[in-house]
């Protein structure tokens, strides 16, 4: 059926509400502007406000707004639907994940009350699963395992789509990284099962498959060689280093050296450039980007290698403080 098709009497407004919702969750975002706009033009001051907060959310998301001009924007608006209310916060802690600023992530997700929204409805189950798998993500970032997989699991055993599964399965298989292979792979292929490729979780499950090969040293099959993305060319440098092609890694290296990276990229960066140069300094300089993006787990990489490298391990743990 036509979006247009539909009218806007009460029972169509809330299906359109609900499809706002799904299209967001399954990346299906030509349908999604469409709502938005439909939403837009309602006689219904609810709808006009699911319109409003969800038009901010993809903009955060395309990256037309900052994260702090997006708050600013809902701290002007004043919302009347309890929903709408949970989500104005939830729609922001994405933004601070692909910023890998787990601290305010884990400030932000401990405040938001899920019960202000009195009846168990699908918004509720769908914000419960978002919240579930971003708690689980600043967990992880923070280097508390026990709880990211804890969050790991409620996500598994809450959601309520294929893609908040994919996400469970992708965190709880982050969190055994670096201690155990086989679950770790086997968390991921899990993920795999339930994910779409092209989507956003199809694309992290093989990156993070990808880096798991890599760090044991096994056969890679998860690389993408054609990727522009930056976490991608890494991992075909780290390969490129497993395989002593220093030359060919130092070349994507370098020439991604200047592109833009958050502080946690960078942390991987220099962390693979110490691998090609065995220079203490990229390892430091590694250390140093995964501190200033909160990231307690990652950071154990250049750690390693530092204290291969003979740098006394009191002195490192020092630093990581």
């Amino acid at each position: 059926m036509n979006l247009f098709d539909r009218g806007l009497e009460k029972e169509s407004l809330n299906e359109d509400i609900r499809f706002l919702e799904l299209a967001d969750l399954n990346e299906n975002f030509d349908e999604m502007e469409l709502l938005i706009e439909k939403l837009r033009f309602s006689k219904n001051t609810e709808a006009k406000q699911y319109s409003e907060v969800y038009s901010i959310h993809r903009k955060l998301a395309k990256g037309e707004l900052t994260v702090n001009e997006a708050s600013k924007m809902i701290g002007r608006m004043d919302i009347s639907v309890p929903e709408l209310k949970v989500f104005s916060e939830l729609m922001l802690l994405p933004e601070y994940l692909n910023l890998s600023e787990y601290k305010v992530m884990n400030g932000i997700a401990n405040k938001i009350d899920l019960d202000t929204i009195e009846n168990e409805n699908f918004f509720k189950a769908s914000y419960r699963c978002r919240l579930l798998i971003m708690s689980a993500n600043a967990y992880l970032g923070l280097g508390d395992l026990k709880k990211a997989q804890f969050y790991a699991g409620l996500t598994i055993e809450h959601a309520t789509d294929n893609r908040f599964l994919a996400y469970g399965y992708l965190i709880h298989g982050n969190t055994l990284l670096f201690s155990d292979y086989r679950e770790a792979k086997k968390s991921f292929l899990k993920g795999l099962e339930h994910s779409e490729k092209g989507k956003s979780h199809y694309k992290e499950l093989r990156r993070s498959l990808s880096f798991l090969e890599n760090y044991y040293g096994e056969k890679n099959e998860y690389l993408d060689y054609n990727s522009l993305e930056v976490g991608e060319q890494q991992g075909v440098a780290y390969s490129f280093i497993n395989e002593e092609k220093i030359a060919e890694a130092l070349q994507i290296l370098d020439r991604i050296e200047n592109e833009k990276q958050n502080n946690n990229l960078l942390g991987f960066h220099f962390f693979y450039k110490g691998l090609a140069t065995k220079s203490k300094d990229y390892f430091f300089k590694s250390v140093k980007h995964f501190k200033l993006s909160d990231d307690n787990y990652c950071v154990k990489l250049p750690l390693d290698e530092l204290e291969k490298l003979g740098e006394n391990k009191a002195l490192l743990e020092l630093i990581t403080l």
